[in-house]
């Protein structure tokens, strides 16, 4: 395995990189991970003032709901990084 993926499985306190082949099973039901999508826009909204030439970057944006309500409800122009494409 990588060290990529080694790094991901000690993140999810693995001993071992066996789970990451399982992970999009395990992950199929849950949409948000990590951080609110709400609260993130209300964070940004509330300290950048946003226009449509704002320009936001959402790395390792996992599934991808905050940058997806990120898209829904700012102006603002929106570029992710996904570092794991398992989660795809």
């Amino acid at each position: 395995m990588s060290s990529r993926e080694e790094k991901l499985a000690k993140s999810l306190t693995a001993e071992s990189t066996e789970l990451i082949p399982f992970l999009p099973y395990l992950l199929q039901d849950l949409w948000e991970l990590g951080s609110s999508p709400k609260d993130m826009i209300n964070l940004i909204s509330r300290n950048i003032d946003i226009t449509k030439n704002t320009r936001i970057l959402d790395l390792a944006c996992g599934k991808g709901a905050v940058s997806v309500n990120m898209a829904k409800n700012l102006v603002a122009r929106l570029k992710v990084l996904i570092l794991c494409q398992i989660l795809l």
